[in-house]
């Protein structure tokens, strides 16, 4: 079984997964948030391997990673760059992949509403070069809080 650890504590949850949030004209989050203070430290939810490490206009800085039990994981609005890169291997609980950004002092792509880390997680069955696997049709992507809190340690 793959092992998954929670990001933050359960009390910085914040805009679930399927949310139909005025804001998004109808469309359903496809993520889970957390709001812990800004620039606290981001590490992988499970062990992985990073495909993806760059920059967008809507999620900022990113970081996706595949999973060893067939699905990917989007980290987004981190406050920089994040040091790891394409092939470095990732281990849940203990690497750490960036900061959390998207507030005041750290700004980080249009869709941020304050700080906060942006997490979705997708079935692996696309192409991992693929720079955009994270703006995969909704119905290819889990609710990252079940999926986590059923996987636990």
């Amino acid at each position: 079984m793959t092992i998954y650890f929670e990001p933050f504590p359960a009390n910085t949850r914040n805009d679930e997964f399927g949310n139909l949030a005025p804001y998004r004209n109808g469309r359903p989050h496809r993520g889970q948030d957390w709001s812990p203070k800004e620039k606290s430290a981001i590490k992988a939810i499970t062990d992985g391997t990073v495909f993806v490490s760059t920059w967008t206009d809507v999620l900022g800085w990113i970081v996706i990673h595949s999973t060893k039990d067939g699905y990917w994981v989007l980290y987004a609005h981190l406050a920089e760059k994040s040091p790891l890169v394409k092939g470095d291997k990732v281990f849940g609980g203990k690497t750490v992949l960036g900061k959390v950004g998207g507030g005041k002092n750290t700004p980080s792509g249009s869709a941020s509403t304050g700080a906060h880390l942006h997490l979705s997680i997708g079935k692996a069955n696309k192409d991992y070069s693929n720079p955009n696997i994270h703006l995969s049709a909704y119905e290819d992507l889990i609710d990252p809080l079940k999926h986590i809190l059923g996987n636990k340690e």
